[in-house]
């Protein structure tokens, strides 16, 4: 199986859990490449040309990417952010887009993103390792 590069996606408030899922991800699932780092480099600089930058370093992991994930977890109580941008994105590129917990738009809904259960995607990953993955809903 060809190693797949993976983008986390999540809100910015839910650096922390992009960070731990990184990490599982890491020292789980040997299939898998973790290239997103944006949960690494927060900053509190508000200026014009920061976001400018973070977003065109952003879209080029996205580029890079052969997979999307998407943390919504359960008690996340807004729904909006970047992570909707990348999921558009990420379809408008046809990259394999797994969303974990909630749907949190009509497009979560599509039938080529696949969906896991909040908890369940290490689980999820070490079966598309070993060939026998079911999409949970």
């Amino acid at each position: 199986m060809k190693i797949q590069k993976v983008y986390i996606a999540a809100s910015s408030k839910n650096h922390i859990l992009a960070q731990q899922t990184d990490n599982d991800i890491s020292v789980l699932c040997k299939n898998y490449q973790v290239i997103s780092d944006w949960y690494t480099r927060m900053s509190f600089c508000t200026t014009a040309e920061y976001y400018q930058a973070v977003a065109k370093l952003d879209i080029d992991q996205l580029d890079k990417s052969d997979l999307l994930i998407v943390l919504n977890p359960p008690m996340e109580t807004e729904c909006g952010g970047g992570k909707h941008i990348e999921t558009g994105y990420a379809l408008s590129k046809n990259k394999r887009i797994i969303t974990v917990g909630k749907r949190t738009t009509v497009f979560h809904y599509l039938p080529q993103i696949e969906h896991v259960c909040w908890g369940g995607l290490m689980e999820y990953l070490l079966k598309k390792d070993s060939g026998n993955g079911q999409s949970k809903s």
